[in-house]
């Protein structure tokens, strides 16, 4: 691997739906959208309101290769049809599409050209129409750096199951003080609930296989949504395919993460709470030994390896 410059900027961190209201702005009211630039390549990490405004900003002259690695098709995480420069750009080869099993089938979905959106997926320029679809497990090699992916648990609805229902993602990246660098991210998954909320079977084994694929993480973007008192009050929740802080804080504490930031926030967390859910996973965090940093993502924040940047 050549050795490669590290940014990772974030644009949506919202789960479910967007949020306008002030009260939402300070971690952000867009969904799920991340850029991970590794020299002149640059991977979108999810592609949700947030894309827009991710283009805009990171799509610049010489960016030789683009992707959008989608953890799945959820319309959180698709809203790729309303930033213009998906249609016009000038990317050799046009911009990639990397996702879980079923990702082609949806976009055709939302992008029918008639009633969800007014342009079809065939017709939707700057987009490469060869999509490649996941089961968890891959492995990529690109220059300078490497990406896997991790099958995860992820209801499609009430009545599917939710095996393979999302994919997570994990960049090993070459520096260019010739280490590597690594950034996982992991959103919409369960370890320990089926979609009716029962006990997951197989969920020790889902529980080490997360583990052993951000083991060692410099940073881990997870789904956070829920916490254990969320789930105590309102059982329904553990049907909905999203796992607890607390569990998180648990698995990047014996994987050894030096950086986990929570994300894919609930549409009712205000800033108020999401700081107070901040600071509780800080404490919760030092109470079970986990020896990295903690931190509850924002919008607009930007890492620039090794430096965390405030939004």
């Amino acid at each position: 691997m050549t050795k490669t410059n590290i940014e990772l900027a974030f644009y949506g961190t919202r789960g479910s739906c967007p949020k306008g209201r002030p009260e939402f702005m300070e971690f952000g009211g867009d969904t799920s959208s991340y850029t991970l630039r590794l020299g002149e390549a640059l991977h979108l990490l999810d592609a949700g309101t947030g894309v827009q405004e991710a283009l805009n900003e990171q799509l610049t002259p010489g960016t030789e290769r683009v992707e959008i690695d989608l953890t799945h098709p959820h319309l959180d995480h698709i809203n790729m049809g309303c930033a213009g420069q998906i249609y016009f750009n000038n990317v050799p080869g046009a911009i990639q599409i990397v996702g879980c099993e079923g990702t082609e089938r949806a976009l055709n979905k939302v992008f029918d050209g008639e009633f969800l959106w007014p342009v079809d997926f065939e017709h939707m320029g700057g987009i490469n129409k060869v999509i490649t679809e996941c089961r968890g497990r891959e492995e990529f090699q690109h220059p300078g750096y490497n990406v896997r992916t991790l099958r995860n648990w992820h209801p499609r609805g009430p009545t599917r199951d939710g095996d393979g229902g999302s994919i997570g993602f994990r960049y090993d990246v070459q520096t260019t003080e010739g280490g590597i660098y690594s950034v996982a991210y992991v959103s919409d998954m369960t370890f320990r609930y089926d979609n009716k909320g029962q006990p997951l079977l197989g969920s020790e084994q889902r529980i080490n296989e997360f583990v052993r694929f951000v083991q060692g993480a410099d940073v881990l973007i997870a789904d956070t949504q829920y916490s254990e008192d969320d789930f105590a009050k309102m059982p329904f929740l553990k049907g909905f395919g999203h796992p607890a802080l607390e569990e998180v804080i648990d698995y990047a504490t014996r994987a050894g993460v030096k950086l986990l930031l929570g994300t894919h926030h609930d549409t009712k967390q205000t800033d108020e709470l999401l700081r107070k859910k901040e600071q509780f996973g800080q404490e919760y965090g030092r109470s079970v030994g986990f020896q990295g940093d903690f931190g509850m993502a924002r919008q607009e924040e930007r890492i620039v390896a090794p430096y965390r940047i405030a939004a």
